[in-house]
């Protein structure tokens, strides 16, 4: 993931975070849509490895958040873009919800 951030975090810088997700966003599909032709353990270890330069997209997020957000919600609006707060709620509730509906 770390050789995929700095292009997108230059992209950001340069074009903005919208075109920075967009561009990364924009070359990594193609991946993930080779991914359906997958037919040995190496082409799925390559597909996979391009795909992993999509989480760049982490760090354009986080720009886009910082720039758009007052200081005093910019922590709590980067989590939940993160998917920290949302995440956890996710572990935490959807378990949760199936032992009460069961």
């Amino acid at each position: 993931m770390t050789n995929g951030c700095y292009p997108c975090s230059l992209a950001a810088d340069t074009f903005g975070p919208r075109y920075g997700i967009s561009l990364c966003l924009g070359m990594t599909a193609p991946c993930v849509f080779c991914m359906a032709m997958v037919n040995s353990a190496t082409s799925f270890i390559l597909v996979r490895f391009f795909i992993g330069f999509s989480l760049a997209c982490f760090v354009a997020c986080q720009f886009w958040c910082t720039s758009m957000f007052n200081t005093k919600i910019v922590g709590t609006a980067n989590a939940f873009a993160a998917g920290w707060v949302s995440g956890r709620l996710a572990v935490v509730g959807l378990p949760t919800l199936c032992i009460v509906c069961a």
